[in-house]
């Protein structure tokens, strides 16, 4: 029956919306709660803890009324501030894979160089590859100067 304390407790943490410290606290406050009911029922069902303590989220807002306005500002803040940078930082790495992308597309585009001679795909599809040499455009074995 342990496990079901455990599990209790687990989701009562997740309800708690408060810094670590004051998580700590009110926990604490819990478990003395909790000792006091086990005296009473060694082993308790989940049942039997919600409804001695009500759910984990009623058990929560109770544990949370004594906690100041100020610390619960102050936990907003910061979880304000988690989002934000988390928000910055998933933008800036949303525009590093965009420009990343767009570099290797223009790098396919771009033609090959080998040797002084530019090679340029044919993306018409209807003949050979043209070969750029030095102001002479060779095209299907005509040659035509600029």
């Amino acid at each position: 029956m342990a496990n079901c304390i455990s599990k209790y407790k687990k989701a009562l943490q997740k309800n708690l919306r408060c810094t670590h410290n004051t998580k700590s606290q009110l926990l604490q406050k819990f478990d003395a709660m909790l000792s006091a009911f086990l005296e009473d029922t060694p082993s308790p069902s989940t049942d039997e803890l919600c409804t001695a303590f009500g759910s984990p989220k009623e058990m929560a807002s109770v544990l949370m009324e004594g906690v100041s306005a100020e610390e619960n500002s102050k936990y907003r803040k910061k979880q304000m501030v988690t989002w934000l940078v988390m928000g910055i930082l998933s933008g800036t790495l949303l525009l590093l894979v965009i420009a990343f992308t767009w570099y290797i597309y223009i790098e396919k585009q771009s033609p090959v160089v080998y040797d002084d001679e530019v090679y340029v795909e044919d993306t018409t599809g209807a003949g050979d590859d043209i070969i750029v040499e030095d102001d002479i455009i060779v095209e299907d074995e005509i040659i035509v100067e600029d």
